[in-house]
């Protein structure tokens, strides 16, 4: 019994030795009292220093690939941790020397392993990580979370977003530590992301955002590879020139006012809605897929909708004045909007959709084309048309208002027009 007690005293006195110098080294290393030893460069990645007492301690620092700093160092080349009364002096050297790295813009986080090191099984280098990486963060107003990997322990100090406050680039706080978790392969957030506005010009490789990703006037102009966002990416206002073959947007990819040199790759799948309304872009890619709604409206230099464009419900293309023609290949599943279009000329034969084509104001087209089939048609101010096609089919309304047709023709002789011509309409006509 009394080796029993004995025991239990000595845990409780070297658990309540290791917190009040723990306590101790975090107040020296905060307040910046403890001062680092002169240190060289030995080789790559390693630095060396010797202490007071003449411990010879090298230092490995590296990033890795997945833009993490690993962190490493021995004393005479063993992990066990030796004249503990140094060790303020010793992570204060630790901290210089790793600081440079860590203030360049792709470096994340920290990342250590300290468990079956040492004659402790790891335990203190473990604590010893942990109270120099915190007292990091807290000489540069940071938050810190550490989250436990296969082999280590990784200290996020800090992600890659910056900010500009008072005209000081500083390293964004991590809006909530909680929320990332470093994988195998990348840097998982479970929330939205919201970096509205900041000097942020770089984001990681693998980064999964599992709400939605808001980078809305920022200064990036490259996305990393392999980002995946559940909900909502806006890129609203960037100077992104390149979307990333393999990006996954499960929401609405916003790219309305971004560069004019964009450029979508061929074959590009949005899982929801792309909206690029009052955008300067040129042309789009083949066999792009909107799997829900495609918003292009007033875009004064598109000229032409290429082959292969797939668009699960509306397109918008409002207000496109440049544009002169659409490719026969392109399925809508919904409603097409060709509104102001007024360069444009002529539309493929046998040309349906699943919705309501409105052409209002396209003043230059001058025939609609044979086995035209929609929901509904408006062909209002078209003051060019002045016949209607064979084979016409309109399971909805048809509005002719203020056109040629509608100033020569009343509403009954304009079915008989329609069905003379192997047509159908199941709707109203409207002329006035």
């Amino acid at each position: 019994m009394r080796n029993l007690r004995n025991e239990v005293r000595r845990i409780v006195q070297e658990e309540l030795n290791s917190y009040n110098a723990g306590r101790g080294m975090l107040l020296e290393l905060g307040d910046g009292s403890a001062k680092p030893y002169a240190f060289d460069s030995i080789g790559s990645n390693t630095y060396q220093f010797i202490t007071d007492s003449g411990l010879r301690y090298s230092v490995y620092a590296k990033a890795t690939d997945l833009n993490y700093l690993e962190v490493e160092f021995k004393a005479n080349d063993t992990f066990d941790l030796t004249n503990r009364g140094e060790m303020y002096k010793v992570m204060a050297t630790i901290m210089a020397i790793i600081d440079p790295m860590l203030r360049k813009s792709n470096i994340i986080g920290i990342v250590y392993s300290a468990q079956a090191k040492g004659n402790d099984g790891g335990k203190g280098r473990d604590r010893l990580y942990k109270l120099f990486i915190t007292s990091y963060a807290k000489q540069n107003n940071l938050k810190v979370v550490f989250t436990k990997e296969v082999g280590g322990v990784t200290g996020i100090v800090f992600a890659t977003f910056y900010t500009n406050d008072n005209n000081i680039p500083l390293r964004t706080k991590l809006l909530n530590p909680s929320q990332f978790e470093l994988t195998k392969n990348d840097l998982r957030f479970s929330g939205d992301l919201d970096l509205t506005n900041t000097d942020i010009t770089y984001l990681p490789d693998g980064l999964t955002v599992l709400g939605s990703l808001n980078l809305k006037g920022t200064l990036i102009a490259l996305l990393p590879s392999k980002l995946y966002v559940k909900n909502n990416l806006n890129l609203y206002g960037t100077n992104i020139e390149r979307l990333p073959d393999d990006l996954y947007v499960g929401g609405t990819l916003f790219l309305s006012n971004t560069s004019a040199r964009l450029i979508i790759p061929d074959g590009f799948d949005v899982a929801g809605n792309l909206i690029m309304d009052f955008h300067n872009i040129v042309s789009l890619p083949k066999n792009l897929t909107v799997n829900n709604n495609l918003n292009l409206s007033h875009n004064k230099l598109l000229t032409s909708i290429p082959n292969g464009l797939r668009v699960g419900n509306d397109l918008d293309l409002n207000g496109c004045t440049s544009l002169k023609s659409i490719s026969n290949s392109i399925k809508v599943g919904n409603d097409l909007n060709l509104n102001g279009c007024t360069s444009l000329t002529l539309l493929p034969n046998n040309f349906r959709i699943g919705g309501y084509l409105s052409l209002i104001g396209c003043t230059s087209l001058k025939a609609l084309p044979d086995g035209l089939d929609v929901d509904g048609l408006n062909i209002s101010m078209c003051k060019s048309l002045k016949t209607l096609p064979t084979n016409l089919k309109i399971s909805g309304n048809f509005t002719l208002k203020k056109t040629p047709l509608a100033r020569l023709h009343n509403e009954y002789e304009i079915r008989a027009m329609i069905e003379a011509n192997g047509g159908y309409i199941k709707g109203d006509i409207y002329t006035k």
